[in-house]
């Protein structure tokens, strides 16, 4: 924000989003819908696959694009039972897209076998960090070429939906970064406690 203070107010509003996200997600009530939503999101894309191959037809589209990284995200928190494998199109569907080389490229190493733990470790470590940051008001000077970058970005990170768990109830919130393995990185030097410097 400091060096781009025309933009501050963006980043506040992002910011307020985040947080009244973050109450919300505390009520009982608001979590039930929100799983309901899923489950009517996940009811409908069931519908669509057995009309045909993908959801928006036998062509794979962005629509697949979009809806890929949230079952990769129900399958991370062992959710498969409950959301993937109790509707048939959508497990078939699944298996199918897993198959495809951009899946394996871009999904499919971070998401499988023990790969699959260190992910959610990475990400869990991630939002911890962030929501420590956000919430104390602090802003990030990251120092050397790696993090220039990434100067101010990290109080701004959070975005879009996805499926992640938290404190045992099923939450929505996702991480959006420029670079994953930097913020990776990041994250493993502020919990190692290495981060290079943190001003309020």
């Amino acid at each position: 924000m400091a060096e781009s203070p025309d933009l501050a107010g963006s980043y506040h509003l992002k910011l307020d989003e985040v947080y009244e996200t973050e109450d919300k997600l505390r009520d009982p009530d608001v979590l039930k819908q929100s799983k309901e939503q899923l489950a009517e999101i996940l009811d409908e894309v069931e519908r669509k696959l057995n009309e045909s191959t993908y959801i928006a037809g036998d062509e794979f589209t962005m629509a697949n694009v979009m809806l890929i990284p949230v079952l990769a995200r129900i399958v991370l928190l062992d959710l498969e039972e409950e959301y993937i494998c109790s509707r048939p199109n959508i497990a078939e569907y699944w298996n199918l897209v897993q198959q495809r080389p951009s899946y394996k490229k871009v999904i499919g190493k971070y998401f499988s076998g023990w790969r699959k733990y260190k992910t959610l470790l990475k990400t869990w470590c991630f939002v911890r960090v962030i929501n420590l940051l956000i919430r104390e008001g602090q802003t990030l000077l990251c120092q050397g070429p790696k993090f220039t970058e990434m100067k101010g970005y990290f109080a701004t990170v959070v975005s879009s939906l996805n499926v992640m768990r938290r404190d045992g109830m099923v939450a929505l919130g996702t991480i959006s970064t420029p670079n994953s393995r930097m913020v990776s990185a990041f994250a493993a030097k502020y919990v190692e406690g290495k981060i290079l410097k943190i001003d309020d």
